[in-house]
């Protein structure tokens, strides 16, 4: 008889068996599969025995894996052989905890695996129930369904819509894996492997028999899946090795995410840890032996990947260190599956936490959140729904959203509402709804449609704001922009009639002026000599008073252009418009001595010809207040003034008292007689107006006699 442990699992459970197998080295392992009856267990052995005589006794021991269902109670028939049972309360046992298990019964849950799902119609046959029956038979201890999906079928969750559909119960799938199976599994091999050594022609040495009756009174599998967080089941790993081996020292090293943690030593007490992390981190796929030679470094591993590096250093017996690596081995692949089950069950506990953090946000959240079935029922309103329509959440649950509706709405409107959801795209739009008491509101909503795993659309979310202040501030907007245009149209009729009376002021008062100027003249030319000193005077008093009279109707049109001209963006070399109003001004009085300081290369951008006529008047204003001057300087520059560029223009003429600097920049306002320096006093008003329409600011510095800057900004652009 070869030794080899034969496993009998029902057919139910075969291909999450030969899943669970594939992975370790099961070489002396042989999966058998019996039929399930499912109701009547008394025949299990029957079933059981003509299985195993229908088959090659090359195993030395049977092992059955099943449920009270499949397999009854008490110890198998002699004729079967030598045989260890890990029987369940139910199939759903080797899936999932006892606890769990429960959990879902006092909820109605009726547990289903796939095998048995593939067969359902089978069952309920041979139990001789139809569809009235069955329904009646589920009622008495069942609300809902729940499959224990592990992953190895793909069609079960069809299976399960069926069956579902044939009792008119609501279902829910719950991804459980193989791991549990696994445990089971790789205990009972674990178990006879040890066993079998035992009894050996030459029996176990005494190091090894202690250890082997160790592992197996601990029951390890038992223990560490009792286990839900990974600090317990690293605790309780490190307690097992301690017991098997008697070491030194044990350290271990849990590694999560591909980076390791935080390394657990005992005794706590070694001088490097950095380097006995390096060492145990190096460790991947295969095993090393520790530096003393009384021990071993191993990865504790989970379906091919590295949970945590495990050292077992100075242990009671190194002779014997071979048979513990090999022990050590074969149970860290079942704490590999512990940790990794522990890890997964944290995450677990997290994403709960993270729903009930959601579940908070969305009670406390100031815009109203719905959730509703494919037919528009609502299953879930927030508070802030209640607040918002006056209808409270009970009153909402079960309803529709069109209790809200005001008659406002097209039709149309709802319409493509439901082909954009339902064909599972986001709708954006307004609505103008109806609160309990009457009152109409806005609201702003964003409704999409929720999926569940396969994909398809099982609710609809509506996120929605209170919009009706916003509405009313939008009208006010909207009627001040109305009047806005009102204005601006007025303002524009007004600019026309501007426009028509600058017109008139260019050629219709220019006429008489130059009449009177040049009759002056020629009176003057051709009279002069027959009037006294005192009529000569009157004529020169005339001529000049006319030629003010156009040069300030030059300068009120200039500013009327200015205010009115529309702004051409380009950019404007400052520094070349300065020398080239300067050389003008020395061609047009070369025998004065002035100097002009001009910083190179300054530039914005602006409207040439404005900037041209702001430049123009400051610097002519300097040329006039230094014209005192036995030797003027006038300078053209930049600094900094509020954290901006301000450019300026300097001269060291008469200057100004700055108690009167608020009345320079105003139209006919003048510090200085017509005798002592002729103008009009339209030159500083026309380039404030010019500097505010490109954005930026004018203003001016002065002392009496010794000179005044004026600045101006230009924003950048």
């Amino acid at each position: 008889m070869a030794n080899k442990l034969a496993i009998l699992v029902c057919e139910n459970l075969r291909r999450e068996a030969e899943a669970s197998l594939e992975f370790g080295a099961f070489e002396d392992v042989r999966l058998l599969t019996f039929p399930s009856d499912c109701v009547r267990p008394e025949s299990g052995w029957d079933k059981i025995k003509a299985c195993l005589a229908g088959v090659d006794r090359d195993f030395s021991q049977v092992g059955i894996v099943a449920g009270h269902s499949c397999v009854p109670g008490g110890n198998p028939p002699d004729s079967i052989g030598p045989c260890r049972i890990r029987r369940q309360e139910q199939c759903a046992h080797l899936f999932v905890s006892k606890r769990t298990a429960d959990a879902y019964s006092k909820d109605g849950a009726y547990l289903l695996i796939p095998g048995w799902l593939s067969r359902w119609q089978q069952y309920l046959t041979e139990w001789g129930l139809d569809q009235r029956t069955a329904r009646e038979y589920f009622a008495q201890f069942a609300t809902r369904l729940v499959l224990l999906d592990t992953g190895v079928d793909e069609e079960s969750a069809g299976h399960l819509q069926d069956l579902a559909s044939f009792l008119g119960l609501p279902f829910d799938i719950e991804p459980v894996g193989l791991d549990t199976l696994r445990l089971q599994l790789e205990n009972m091999v674990l178990r006879w492997r040890l066993e079998a050594k035992e009894r050996g022609p030459a029996g176990l040495p005494e190091p090894e028999r202690q250890a082997a009756d160790y592992a197996t009174a601990l029951s390890l599998v038992d223990r560490l899946a009792g286990f839900a967080s990974e600090p317990e089941v690293t605790g309780a790993m490190l307690d097992l090795f301690t017991r098997l081996f008697e070491p030194g020292r044990v350290a271990y090293l849990p590694i999560d995410g591909g980076g390791p943690g935080a390394m657990i030593v005992r005794p706590p007490s070694i001088s490097d840890a950095q380097a006995l992390t390096r060492r145990l981190a190096a460790v991947t796929e295969d095993y090393a032996w520790t530096e003393s030679g009384k021990g071993f470094v191993l990865p504790v591993m989970h379906d091919g990947e590295r949970v945590g590096v495990l050292e077992i250093d100075g242990i009671a017996s190194p002779e014997y260190k071979e048979h513990y690596l090999k022990l050590a081995l074969a149970v860290g692949r079942l704490c590999g599956l512990a940790i990794s089950k522990a890890r997964i069950y944290g995450q677990m506990k997290r994403a709960e936490e993270d729903l009930r953090s959601l579940s908070r946000a969305m009670e406390q959240s100031p815009a109203t959140v719905v959730i509703t079935d494919t037919a528009g029922n609502i299953e879930y309103a927030n508070p802030k729904f209640a607040e918002t329509t006056g209808y409270s959440v009970e009153e909402a649950i079960g309803s529709n959203p069109r209790i809200l509706k005001s008659g406002e709405i097209p039709a149309e409107e709802y319409k493509e509402l439901w082909a954009t959801i339902s064909s599972g795209r986001e709708w954006r739009g307004e609505f103008h709804n109806r609160r309990k008491n009457g009152e109409l509101y806005w609201e702003f909503a964003s409704i999409s449609p929720i999926r569940d795993s396969s994909g398809n659309i099982t609710h609809y979310l509506a996120v929605k704001e209170d919009i009706t202040e916003r509405k009313r501030a939008d009208e006010s907007i909207r009627r001040l922009n109305q009047n806005l245009e009102q204005r601006a149209a007025e303002l524009d009729a007004v600019n026309k009639e501007l426009e028509t009376f600058s017109y008139s002021v260019s050629h219709d008062l220019r006429a008489p002026l130059r009449h009177i100027d040049g009759f002056s003249r020629a009176l003057q030319e051709d009279y002069g000599d027959r009037l006294d000193d005192e009529g000569r005077e009157f004529l020169r008093r005339v001529r000049a008073a006319s030629q003010r009279m156009a040069q300030l109707i030059d300068d009120m049109l200039m500013l009327s252009r200015v205010t009115r001209q529309e702004i051409r963006h380009e950019g404007v070399n400052l520094s070349a418009l300065v020398e080239d109003i300067a050389a003008d001004l020395r061609q047009a009085d070369p025998e004065r001595r002035a100097d002009f300081v001009i910083a190179p290369a300054l530039a914005v951008q602006g409207d040439y010809r404005l900037l041209r006529v702001v430049l123009e008047n400051l610097l002519r204003n300097a040329w006039k207040f230094t014209s005192t001057r036995a030797h003027a300087i006038i300078e053209f520059g930049v600094t900094e003034h509020g954290g901006k560029r301000a450019y300026f223009v300097r001269d060291n003429g008469v200057g100004f008292d700055m108690a009167y600097a608020g009345k320079l920049f105003g139209a006919f306002q003048r510090l200085h007689t017509e005798s002592e320096f002729p103008g009009t006093g339209i030159g500083l008003a026309t380039v404030q107006r010019i500097i505010r329409r490109h954005g930026g600011q004018a203003w001016a510095e002065g002392t009496p006699d010794q000179g005044a800057t004026f600045y101006f900004t230009i924003p950048a652009r």
